[in-house]
């Protein structure tokens, strides 16, 4: 309870086995702050934890592991990270190509995985992959293998066109995405001139 009056606790998340407690602590001053509670340890490890310098971001949703390794958050409502308990280390998500934070554009939305492997978000960086995306659009992040894949890919190899961020969900194992897109050229003999939604099944391509 060594917080800094007043302040209140929201984004609170339980680990399946019941160790890890993820929260965020909201105080009248400055940005959120952002713990881990191991029930095995004295004290919670800081995930972000200063005030005035680190703006914890609500446009993803702080998430937990199942097995309470990996914690998925985001700062300044730009780039996206996964903070590694087990190496202390924290790691991008929302990476160019050549391995940087973004500079142009935006990312927000992110859900990972229960493993924390895959991490999905919406972005509209040109930078993520090699389509040259220029408006949302949806991508998957492989967190071992180091590379972004695009999710809302065309018939023809191209970005489908989204002027505002995808609605979507997926399964826990990330194998099936659903998505909403006004894109007319994802699927054949799309001429409604409509949002409609699809499906992509990741565990085919």
């Amino acid at each position: 309870n060594n917080y800094p009056p007043p302040y209140r606790f929201t984004n609170v998340r339980l680990s399946d086995n019941g160790r890890f407690v993820l929260f965020a602590v909201e105080a009248n001053y400055g940005w959120p702050a952002l713990y881990l509670r191991d029930s095995q340890a004295p004290a919670p490890v800081a995930i972000v934890s200063n005030y005035f310098t680190s703006e914890l971001s609500f446009q993803t949703a702080p998430q937990l592991s199942s097995d309470g390794r990996f914690v998925l958050y985001q700062l300044g409502g730009t780039n996206i990270y996964r903070f590694d308990t087990g190496t202390g280390t924290n790691e991008l998500v929302t990476a160019e190509l050549d391995q940087m934070p973004f500079i142009n554009g935006g990312a927000r939305d992110g859900v990972m995985t229960t493993d924390g492997n895959f991490v999905l978000f919406n972005g509209n960086s040109p930078d993520f992959t090699t389509n040259n995306a220029t408006e949302w659009q949806l991508y998957v992040r492989d967190m071992s293998a180091g590379t972004t894949r695009l999710i809302t890919l065309a018939t023809n190899g191209q970005p489908g066109a989204n002027q505002l961020p995808v609605l979507f969900s997926a399964t826990p194992d990330l194998s099936l995405v659903t998505f909403d897109s006004t894109a007319s050229h994802l699927v054949p003999g799309d001429s409604n001139r409509l949002s409609d939604v699809f499906v992509r099944d990741l565990a085919s391509g």
